[in-house]
């Protein structure tokens, strides 16, 4: 049986920026399990032939997007782990 591929907890788009969050499940030295949030960025973009892109390199004009998409991703891991217990780490 095929592993089902991973998908984010949550995506938060603005235009052709995308701020995916990833659940992570860890173990800390004294075997604790705990929960972490990553966030990846990235762009879209549609060729001359219909073929879709991805990119995590950011144009002039994109840069306000991404700020917005990992500004709502903060918002969401900050809420979620707030109402988890797990707190916002200080990394």
């Amino acid at each position: 049986m095929e592993k089902e591929k991973e998908k984010p907890v949550q995506k938060f788009r603005v235009g052709s920026v995308a701020a995916s969050i990833w659940k992570r499940s860890n173990k800390a030295p004294d075997g604790k399990q705990f929960v972490t949030y990553q966030v990846s960025l990235d762009r879209t973009w549609l060729d001359k032939e219909g073929n879709y892109h991805s990119s995590n390199s950011f144009g002039i004009n994109e840069v306000p997007k991404a700020i917005l998409a990992m500004e709502q991703a903060y918002e969401f891991i900050a809420t979620k782990a707030s109402s988890e217990g797990n707190g916002v780490s200080k990394e």
